[in-house]
């Protein structure tokens, strides 16, 4: 069982120092101690901060206590004044030292018992944000016929060389990943999770034996995963670096970014207004609604937020992409994003006056360039994907993806959790979405 107790965030170092949690008799009514047995978890609500902490393993049966001289003083309002408590030991060898901002659509912080949805969430959460990944960062580079890999710890270029290497590239072998990608993508088209996992496992370990092949054994072994960037060019960002493999998809334990050299690298960014361009040809009511959604979200923020449904001309969304920090694009892609009437390609190397932070690319076709271009441009980070995807529902990982942004997660942080929430879900679109940029950036919109 599990059980969550609110309390100050004073109180809640005094029952880590305690190791102790004490309440007042008076509210047994609501937090009622005498129900909690060894290993049972608890999690404490830091009513200051409105943040969960935890979770604490109770060590022992319920006592009686009247009137205790020091703290901790657990429970709502004011509590350390009076004369009869209710306290149990604890141990806090799993308790987490960040804690988490909880959804009332995941958890209600005025409830006592936690069922095992909630509870499963809140640890997930906790581990996601105190996580510290292993910075990672690639440079692969085709040289003539020889691909270069240098390996680098640490991020950019604040990086350490630890390895370079060049070997043979083999036409054959990329042939043979473009062949298997087809399997890939028609998986996603008929959203057959299960074919979409048997060929992109496959893909993922034809792409990591054509850039790893010249290290010895699987050089992603530490257990707690990696922040990875891989900073490529050429013909290697047609490699599904995002579905690696080596005897299992490396994002389900790591970090995966694409970057291009001497891209922005903010670790900090403001986001002060966004904008939300859906569905402009007015032909995929996903897209519309996956907007409206999303713009909904940011304006419940706070956020000013603009949202767009109808045909635009080229050069009015060329005027959008200079005036807004955050702009969520969902609708359709061939050969061009369907403006309307009008249809833009982002490939091309662009030359903005002012470069919005975040770009989130929400349709489907092959957007490699367009990730690679905005990103040159100065864009901080760019979601996007290489298969064409079906209008289909995805609108609540998405949405997820949003909320721990702007909780004060790292955007790398962020995008693994949405792929490992779609991966238990076995949800095959947002598996599909590939991160670029710096992922350590933090959004701010306040």
């Amino acid at each position: 069982m599990a059980f969550l107790i609110p309390s100050d965030r004073k109180n809640i170092d005094l029952t880590l120092k305690s190791k102790l949690i004490r309440v007042p008799r008076n509210q047994a009514r609501w937090y009622n101690l005498r129900l909690l047995k060894k290993n049972d978890l608890v999690f404490m609500y830091s009513t200051d901060e409105s943040l969960i902490y935890g979770p604490l393993v109770v060590d022992g049966r319920y006592r009686e206590e009247k009137n205790p001289v020091n703290g901790p003083f657990n429970g709502l309002g004011r509590v350390d004044r009076l004369y009869y408590y209710i306290s149990v030991k604890i141990k806090t060898h799993e308790f987490y030292d960040r804690g988490v901002r909880i959804d009332s659509t995941v958890l209600n912080v005025h409830s006592f018992s936690m069922d095992s949805v909630s509870t499963q969430k809140v640890i997930e959460r906790l581990e996601m944000i105190n996580k510290m990944f292993l910075p990672l960062v690639f440079n692969i580079e085709l040289v003539g016929e020889k691909i270069r890999v240098t390996r680098y710890e640490g991020m950019y270029n604040r990086s350490l060389v630890l390895m370079e290497d060049y070997y043979d590239f083999s036409q054959l072998s990329m042939e043979m990943v473009n062949y298997t990608l087809d399997s890939v993508q028609r998986s996603i088209l008929d959203n057959n999770f299960k074919n979409f996992l048997k060929y992109a496992l496959d893909v993922g370990r034809r792409a990591f034996d054509i850039l790893f092949s010249g290290f010895e054994g699987n050089i992603f072994s530490n257990k707690n995963g990696y922040a990875i960037s891989f900073i490529v060019d050429k013909e290697i960002w047609k490699l599904p670096l995002e579905l690696l493999s080596y005897t299992d998809f490396l994002f389900k334990k790591s970090i995966i970014t694409y970057g291009v050299k001497n891209m922005v690298l903010p670790e900090k960014a403001k986001i002060k207004n966004a904008l939300v361009l859906a569905d402009p040809t007015s032909g995929y009511e996903w897209a519309y609604i996956e907007g409206k959604k999303v713009f909904n979200f940011l304006t419940n923020l706070g956020i000013r937020c603009d949202f767009i449904s109808r045909s635009i001309s080229i050069p009015e969304f060329f005027e959008y992409l200079e005036n807004y920090d955050l702009i969520h694009i969902a609708g359709h892609n061939s050969g061009g994003f369907l403006l309307g009437d009008e249809k833009v390609f982002l490939g091309n190397e662009l030359k903005l006056k002012k470069q919005p932070k975040f770009i989130f690319l929400s349709f489907c076709g092959d957007q490699i360039d367009y990730g690679k271009s905005l990103l040159k441009s100065g864009v901080g980070n760019v979601v996007f994907t290489r298969f064409q995807i079906p209008d289909f529902d995805s609108t609540g990982y998405i949405l997820e993806f949003y909320r721990l942004i702007f909780e004060g997660i790292s955007i790398g942080k962020a995008f693994f959790y949405m792929k490992r929430m779609a991966y238990r879900g076995k949800k095959v679109i947002p598996l599909t979405y590939i991160l670029s940029g710096n992922s350590n950036t933090v959004y701010e919109y306040k």
